[in-house]
């Protein structure tokens, strides 16, 4: 809903400085409008385009990265839990009751992340179950050097997990779409629109390609917020690698 209204806010910015340069073009002297004149009139434009262009382009190419990062830790994660599960299954039946534990923590973590019910919000914040689960192994005491080196590798390997839940967390409350940044360019997009609709005559064909631009200018923009959030909206990330990961622990 947040990057549906944005994209709004932006569509009426847009479209509504072409209609505000419509209206100028009908009131202002013709002197004006002299071919001297408007020539300056688009250089500045196209100043303003070229700035634009380079703003909307680092800011797609930013928030793909962003999600692509995030879709790379979840896949991370998922193969260093079934690799946990795999070690501690290799030390001996004495894990059975932690391997449970951890198929427990992961369902919970999974559930907050993606809520059956979509009216919640995601919940990225590690908590204290994974680090229980990490004790307990800590304290189970091996028995030859096998075990040892298994309780050494799986140790090793919650504690990367660990590190990437908090990664994650982080990234995710540090990356929001910068409002700031975001006034500047929908004011840029405004002042190009009203030389848009400043240049040319009125007419229906003008009004109808602004309006596809304005709204292919906001799904730009709405596209960028999205992925931002890749656990929430229309590109929210798939489930499928830790759904998997519940199949494969504690069997």
């Amino acid at each position: 809903m947040h990057s549906v209204l944005i994209s709004l806010v932006v569509f009426g910015c847009t479209f509504g400085g072409a209609l505000f340069g419509m209206f100028l073009h009908s009131i202002l002297p013709k002197e004006h409008l002299q071919p001297g004149t408007t020539d300056v009139v688009k250089l500045a434009t196209g100043l303003v385009v070229t700035m634009t262009g380079l703003v909307l382009g680092m800011l797609v190419s930013s928030s793909l990265t962003f999600y692509n990062t995030q879709h790379r830790e979840i896949q991370d994660l998922s193969a260093k839990l079934i690799l946990t599960d795999r070690i501690l299954s290799e030390y001996g039946p004495e894990t059975r009751e932690i391997r449970s534990n951890l198929h427990d923590v992961v369902a919970i973590a999974a559930n907050r992340i993606w809520p059956e019910d979509r009216s919640l919000r995601t919940d990225l914040k590690p908590d204290h179950t994974f680090a229980n689960v990490y004790g307990e192994l800590q304290a189970l005491p091996p028995k030859n050097e096998q075990q040892r080196t298994n309780r050494a590798e799986a140790l090793g390997l919650m504690r990367a997990i660990y590190e990437t839940r908090w990664l994650m967390f982080v990234e995710s409350s540090g990356n929001a779409f910068s409002t700031p940044l975001l006034t500047i360019l929908v004011s840029w997009l405004t002042v190009i629109f009203i030389s848009f609709g400043l240049l040319a005559q009125r007419n229906a064909t003008l009004t109808g390609t602004l309006i596809v631009c304005s709204l292919a200018v906001s799904a730009a923009v709405f596209i960028i917020v999205e992925m931002y959030d890749p656990f929430e909206g229309l590109f929210r990330m798939s489930a499928t690698p830790m759904r998997s990961v519940l199949e494969q622990i504690g069997r």
